[in-house]
């Protein structure tokens, strides 16, 4: 895809990187899908607590009302204060039931939407690129479970404090790298790289002042305000806020998804690899990927979350 910019707008032309593009995206809704995925087995497994729990309450609540017909009346002001108790409990727990029960019909809905956004990302493109695309996943979907495996041979061999080693590239472009036999970089950070993905979606949309969404348009803290909050990640709204809510990131170790930062905070981007960033530019253009050397005022990057 070839992003172009009007000659009135100062910017240099770039093509944007539609293989890691279309990478991270694969990779975020894998993230997206497996995230619903533990969130619905772990309602579920509430849910079959929660039902238990309800099913002996339900046997306790028959047994104090059979009791209070048979209750002396000395007997009967203690047996009514235990069935209130009781009864109280297992409508407060039935109340837990059905908003478990709401959670797994909206994990279900996040799991289709995943799987149907990895479909789209892979419907369109050719071919050629789709098979590049998956083979490119499943290098990263072999690398996770080799570092799972090494972490459990670790606790096996040395069940002491571990520090975590550094992780191995699950971007697009590490991926990349791998399938050319290049070494990879470190791995992009989980949020980061979905709400880059969702802000490369929005390639286009035009520049709005204190615009948030893809309705009313991008200002460029509103494209990383909305990104993240796609990625179930809340941030600040405002340019200045974002930078000083982040953790600073050497250039060398930027990863895609952290945020890149210019002109004394005043205008902020998303990285996505290779040296380029996701940024709503400015009033009368629209979101673009730009190269970070274009411009001499950058201040540097930060990592959220």
């Amino acid at each position: 895809m070839i992003v172009v910019a009007p000659a009135s707008a100062g910017w240099k032309t770039h093509r944007a990187p539609a293989f890691e593009r279309a990478v991270i995206a694969v990779h975020a809704t894998d993230a997206q899908a497996i995230a619903a995925r533990r969130q619905l087995n772990g309602a579920q497994e509430r849910l079959r607590g929660v039902e238990q729990r309800v099913t002996t309450l339900r046997q306790v609540e028959r047994a104090v009302r059979a009791s209070l017909q048979t209750a002396p009346a000395a007997g009967i002001g203690g047996a009514a204060t235990t069935l209130l108790t009781v009864t109280r409990e297992r409508i407060q727990v039935e109340r837990s039931r059905l908003a478990l029960q709401e959670d797994i019909a909206y994990s279900r809905t996040l799991l289709v939407k995943a799987q149907q956004r990895r479909a789209v990302v892979l419907g369109g493109l050719s071919l050629q690129m789709r098979q590049r695309v998956l083979r490119a996943d499943r290098v990263r979907q072999r690398q996770a479970r080799a570092r799972r495996a090494a972490a459990r041979e670790q606790v096996l061999l040395a069940p002491v404090e571990l520090t975590a080693p550094a992780a191995v590239g699950d971007n697009g472009a590490d991926l990349a790298r791998e399938l050319d036999g290049a070494a990879a970089p470190p791995a992009a950070s989980g949020s980061g790289a979905i709400a880059a993905a969702y802000a490369l979606t929005q390639l286009g949309t035009p520049y709005s002042a204190a615009g948030y969404s893809p309705e009313q348009g991008f200002d460029c803290s509103g494209l990383i305000y909305w990104a993240f909050a796609q990625a179930g990640h809340d941030v600040p709204r405002s340019s200045w806020q974002i930078w000083d809510a982040g953790r600073r990131i050497a250039r060398g170790a930027a990863q895609p998804g952290d945020i890149v930062s210019f002109h004394g905070q005043g205008h902020v981007g998303i990285y996505v690899g290779d040296g380029l960033y996701v940024h709503s530019t400015k009033a009368g253009d629209v979101v673009r990927v730009h190269a970070i050397a274009d411009r001499n005022d950058l201040d540097g990057f930060v990592r959220l979350g």
